[in-house]
């Protein structure tokens, strides 16, 4: 069984603060690579779909 020093909770998401594996998820994973800058957000900026929108 782990513990931590902190386990304040985010209010609202739920999500512990400090001290754990949670909140690494929320800073660096692959998950939010995907959100800043990976192939689906191309598709959504600038892909076939939105070629044929515009022209």
């Amino acid at each position: 069984m782990r513990q931590f020093a902190l386990t304040t909770k985010c209010p609202q998401c739920g999500h512990h603060i400090a001290g754990d594996t949670d909140n690494n998820t929320l800073q660096g994973t692959r998950e939010n690579d995907r959100i800043d800058g990976g192939s689906g957000d191309d598709v959504l900026n600038g892909g076939a779909g939105n070629d044929t929108l515009t022209g």
